[in-house]
């Protein structure tokens, strides 16, 4: 799969998606108006790559903000990695002192039971 990227804007974040890779990173804001429209063709991508995933596959999120409608989104492209035939790898960065945003890490690595390593900045 050709990669793709996608420029952020303050309602998204700027997203890598390369499925030849096994690699995929949002970094940035998300509060999209409309966040199934928003993140329509990423979870399309994502839903190809499970068909023929690469033997590892890292996910990378570095976000200053999303709202809880791109939670839903974040569990949804969890949800679809955790299902392929793939190491499903997580980074979750997070700044030190931005409480929420740990606890979001570590609550999506207890619910799912994934391999998420988050990373304090």
């Amino acid at each position: 799969m050709k990669p793709i990227d996608i420029e952020g804007s303050d309602m998204m974040p700027n997203i890598h998606l390369d499925g030849e890779k096994g690699e995929f990173v949002f970094e940035g804001k998300s509060n999209p108006y409309n966040v199934n429209e928003s993140y329509a063709a990423v979870l399309n991508y994502i839903q190809k790559y499970t068909i023929d995933p690469q033997p590892l596959t890292t996910v990378v999120f570095k976000w200053q903000f999303f709202n809880s409608a791109t939670a839903k989104i974040i569990f949804k492209i969890l949800i679809l990695l955790r299902g392929a035939e793939t190491e499903l790898q997580v980074k979750w960065y997070a700044d030190k002192d931005f409480r929420m945003m740990n606890e979001k890490g570590n609550e999506l690595k207890e619910l799912l039971g994934i391999n998420l390593d988050l990373v304090q900045e």
